[in-house]
């Protein structure tokens, strides 16, 4: 189950990432997407998050 775990998050990360790389690319040409950067900010750091804790909380038992 951590197996799978990890592999979601590390996909969520890759997500939101290419995510926030595309908004900001194109943000020039439509101004909305500086909010699309945003969220895709926010879900790496939230993704890292969950992976990190897992990890941690893996690692203590």
């Amino acid at each position: 189950m951590n197996f799978k775990n990890n592999v979601l998050n590390i996909l969520g990360i890759l997500i939101c990432f290419v995510l926030f790389g595309l908004s900001m690319v194109l943000v020039s040409e439509v101004p909305f997407l500086t909010m699309t950067g945003i969220i895709g900010l926010c879900g790496v750091h939230y993704f890292v998050y969950r992976l990190v804790s897992t990890q941690i909380s893996h690692n203590d038992n």
